[in-house]
């Protein structure tokens, strides 16, 4: 992985170079083409002043060195080789070009090297017996400018390189970016195919497993009548409690199946009290000497799918029901809690080990068949589809035995409140 951003980052570099020096380097020719010839533009000028002067032309570069001042220097060549300014030249020429230059300078202007330092453009007009008026302009100012240019250059083409190397660096993890999404998308779409097909495998074993298992009840209930009382009913009496129990759980099996076939549905705002306190009062209506207490605080409403509230606190109550006894006193508390509601729903009935409950860690309880043979057999399943409603709600559930009542206690905890537009699956 590594080597493959290093691999594109090079590239960036690589693509903003062919880009950036071609265009840099266009851009400091022209530019310094430019500044060379608005200094031509100014010898041309004067030189053709002088030319036009047949006979004086030496009196028309007298002017000329008034009229130019500092834009460049008039020099004249003796027959004897001697080099006379012409007027009072600020930057005057610091030698006498060679002949070959100062013909080469009559028809176009050209640059005369003295030294690295000493460099000047050069333009003549020719008089009798090699006599020459010479027209220079110092070059200094010029490849000052030029100097700048190629920093100007070398900074672009290394800002270029940078900005290269973070659009490879960026490309380069997008691509990566998008490679770990497909293959979370892959595992996700695994995950819940495999999820699929472990509900429809657990909801066929169900459905197949009644009918035998209703065979079975049936042929243990002659049985019974048939044996009557003593120890040969005993084993009789066994099959049939033990077919109920595996009943009873192929129904939950059930249960669960379709509860997450189910998983997304549509949520709106749901007056959680209300429903609470509907559920309360159909537990006191199936078992009147139970004692329900309801403590309520404050607006108790979230956005959820109802149908998965009422399975939720169905299946709770449910489970106090079935596996409390009938005047076991039951406390239902409602209250706001960090930006969400606390539901705790807490039961005198006879509990679960702590070995079976939550720990400290948020592990899950330990699996329902570890609580075959146990004083709460049963219970297992009901907590487990307790536990898969609360999840797809968006709730955080806790089991615990109650310090108040001994029995179970469970919290559970919505962050989904009224009228936030969130989707609850």
């Amino acid at each position: 992985m590594a080597a493959s951003k290093f691999r594109v980052a090079l590239l960036g570099v690589v693509a903003a170079s062919l880009i950036s020096v071609p265009l840099s380097s266009i851009f400091v020719v022209n530019s310094n083409a430019q500044d060379l010839q608005r200094i031509d533009q100014v010898l041309e000028r004067y030189h053709d002043q002088v030319r036009a002067q047949s006979g004086q032309e030496l009196q028309a570069a007298l002017l000329a060195s008034r009229l130019a001042g500092e834009q460049l220097a008039i020099s004249f060549k003796t027959i004897d080789n001697q080099l006379v300014e012409i007027g009072e030249p600020t930057s005057p020429i610091s030698a006498l070009p060679a002949d070959a230059d100062l013909t080469a300078a009559k028809s176009e202007a050209i640059t005369v090297k003295f030294s690295a330092d000493d460099q000047v453009r050069l333009r003549t007009v020719e008089l009798a017996d090699g006599e020459f008026i010479i027209f220079s302009s110092p070059l200094d100012d010029h490849l000052a400018f030029v100097a700048s240019n190629q920093l100007i250059q070398a900074g672009a083409v290394f800002t270029s390189w940078v900005l290269g190397a973070l659009a490879g660096t960026l490309i380069g993890r997008y691509q990566a970016n998008q490679l770990n999404l497909t293959l979370l998308r892959r595992e996700l779409e695994s995950e819940r195919r495999s999820q699929e097909s472990m509900r429809t495998l657990l909801g066929d074993v169900a459905h197949e497993l009644k009918t035998p298992l209703t065979v079975i009840r049936g042929y243990s209930e002659i049985l019974e009548q048939s044996t009557g009382e003593g120890d040969s009913a005993r084993p009789v009496q066994r099959i049939s409690s033990e077919v109920v129990r595996m009943e009873k759980l192929l129904a939950e099996l059930l249960r669960m199946a379709e509860l997450r076939e189910g998983e997304a549905q549509t949520a709106r705002d749901v007056d959680l009290a209300q429903l609470v306190k509907t559920k309360a009062e159909d537990l006191q209506t199936l078992q009147r000497g139970r004692e329900v207490n309801l403590e309520f605080e404050g607006q108790a409403k979230v956005f959820a799918p109802p149908l998965l509230l009422e399975m939720l606190l169905n299946n709770i109550f449910s489970n106090i029901r079935k596996h409390t006894e009938f005047d076991d006193e039951v406390t239902v508390t409602l209250r706001p809690e960090d930006k969400g509601l606390l539901l705790t729903i807490e039961d005198a009935g006879p509990g679960l080990p702590d070995t079976l409950l939550t720990d400290s860690t948020g592990s899950t309880f330990r699996r329902f068949n570890e609580l075959r043979n146990t004083s709460v057999e049963g219970q297992g399943m009901g907590l487990a589809i307790i536990k898969d409603v609360a999840v797809q709600l968006g709730a955080e559930v806790t089991f615990s035995n109650s310090e108040t009542l001994g029995g179970l206690r469970i919290e559970l905890r919505f962050k989904n409140l009224s009228g936030k537009n969130n989707s609850v699956k």
